[in-house]
């Protein structure tokens, strides 16, 4: 054979192996884009449970093109650490509250205005509405991509040692555990009582030490954390509602086929959606298995605790901070602040 035939055969022979690879069957792919994807929440909360589904979705609908490992209990390291992870593109993906994205994104702390949002359909109205746009758009300023739908992490209550906290006049004195947020401190500040951050992973320690009186955070983190066997008192004050956000490193995301991008949305959407529901029911649940842990449960009425917001000067603050669109954008949804 001369080397002319010999050089068209293999010519041949690799549009063949080409166009072999062109036609795979659906679910089959010479190769894969890896993403690591990080989160601070434990394996067993409804975040985890369908970031999983979620990712192991993605890898089905996508035929491997995109495949997500989720790593959760900040076991990529704690969340300012993912934040900077993701926008170097050490890591491509991040679940966050807003009150941590907000240290890039100042806007993503705006759930968290204190006794903004009474249920759940009004949380949900906003957060798919103009209050998400809001965020988003400031997160996407910040340079990360963040996907559309945020997921639940439920309404903060307080829980203590000393009292039940039935008026704004029960947070004298008391030294609760919030996060580092502004925000937070913010709002403990003008109620009466002494914020004090803490990690999370360091919070059951100071519990039980008593380094710290009472500690706010939903129904869902108590009890997974086990507070109730450090804590006396659980009061449903429902002072703020936060979320988490999925962000993604932008020079990941663009690199994805438009397919895969739309996938992911979709996904991202569909499993946020069921992640809603499922902290709802574990909210609607807690009270119960709380007392059945030795906790003593109430429920007080909110006006006191907004209006105490209100006369320390909390609202005209925090719509300072967010800027007059933002907070117009807030009170579409809640009605007047302040």
């Amino acid at each position: 054979m001369s080397s002319i035939s010999s050089r068209r055969s293999l010519i041949a022979a690799s549009a063949a192996t080409f166009a072999s690879i062109a036609i795979l069957p659906r679910g089959v792919r010479a190769a894969a884009t890896t993403f690591k994807f990080g989160h601070d929440l434990y394996p067993e909360h409804p975040l985890h449970v369908r970031l999983r589904e979620f990712a192991d979705a993605v890898r089905r609908e996508t035929g491997g093109a995109l495949d997500i490992t989720v790593f959760p209990s900040s076991a990529l390291g704690g969340d300012t650490q993912m934040i900077t992870q993701v926008r170097s593109n050490a890591i491509q993906m991040y679940a966050g509250p807003g009150g941590i994205l907000a240290t890039v994104a100042p806007q993503a702390s705006i759930t968290y205005v204190g006794y903004a949002f009474h249920d759940y359909k009004t949380v949900w109205r906003a957060l798919d509405g103009e209050v998400g746009a809001f965020i988003r758009a400031g997160i996407e300023h910040a340079g990360l991509i963040p996907l559309p739908a945020i997921w639940n992490n439920g309404f903060n209550q307080v829980y203590n040692n000393a009292r039940p906290i039935d008026a704004p006049g029960d947070f004298a004195g008391l030294k609760i555990r919030t996060s580092a947020s502004p925000i937070f401190v913010s709002t403990f500040q003008s109620l009466g009582a002494s914020p004090t951050p803490i990690n999370l992973n360091e919070t059951y320690t100071a519990l039980q030490t008593k380094l710290v009186d009472g500690v706010t955070d939903p129904l869902a983190v108590v009890e997974y954390e086990k507070f109730y066997e450090v804590q006396k008192y659980a009061s449903l004050t429902n002072q703020m509602w936060g979320g988490y956000w999925i962000v993604i490193n932008p020079d990941a995301w663009n690199g994805l086929d438009k397919k895969v991008r739309d996938t992911v949305i979709r996904l991202g959407a569909e499993c946020a959606a069921k992640q809603r529901d499922d902290v709802a029911k574990v909210e609607a649940a807690a009270p119960a298995r709380l007392i059945a842990h030795g906790m003593v449960v109430n429920k007080p009425d909110h006006a006191p605790f907004r209006k105490k917001l209100e006369e320390a000067g909390f609202y005209a603050q925090w719509r300072k901070t967010f800027g007059d669109a933002g907070w117009r954008a807030l009170e579409k949804y809640t009605g007047t602040l302040g």
